[in-house]
């Protein structure tokens, strides 16, 4: 039973972070004071902060994943839709958008998981 709600609360734990990482970059996206070409370092807030309550960085990384899909669905089908075509946006954004939304979340998660766990290493010593 112990471990059921251990399952419960790891998968409840991911879905928090997968909603947090796409809330946060889709805020971005919205708003209209903050440009990709001058405010990129703002897109790296969220996975940070969520490379730092994972409790695993399969987890994270999971989260990241799922998190990007569903940004670059949402963004591609409303950029499309400004053009005429959103389905033709949700491809262009698979080709183009997703490698670099994967690149800054994979990475960002990673790098915050491992200084987490460096400092859990060295706070024990």
């Amino acid at each position: 039973m112990e471990r059921l709600k251990e399952k419960y609360f790891i998968s409840y734990l991911m879905m928090f972070e997968t909603l947090l990482l796409l809330s946060g970059q889709l805020l971005l996206y919205f708003l209209p004071q903050v440009s990709w070409e001058s405010h990129w370092y703002l897109w790296l807030t969220p996975p940070i902060l969520i490379g730092f309550i994972t409790p695993s960085l399969k987890k994270g990384l999971s989260a990241s994943l799922v998190a990007s899909i569903l940004y670059i669905l949402i963004a591609g089908s409303i950029e499309g839709a400004k053009h005429g075509s959103w389905i033709g946006g949700i491809v262009f954004g698979f080709i183009f958008g997703l490698p670099i939304m994967f690149i800054l979340n994979i990475i960002s998660v990673t790098i915050a998981y491992g200084v987490k766990y460096g400092l859990k290493k060295i706070l024990r010593f």
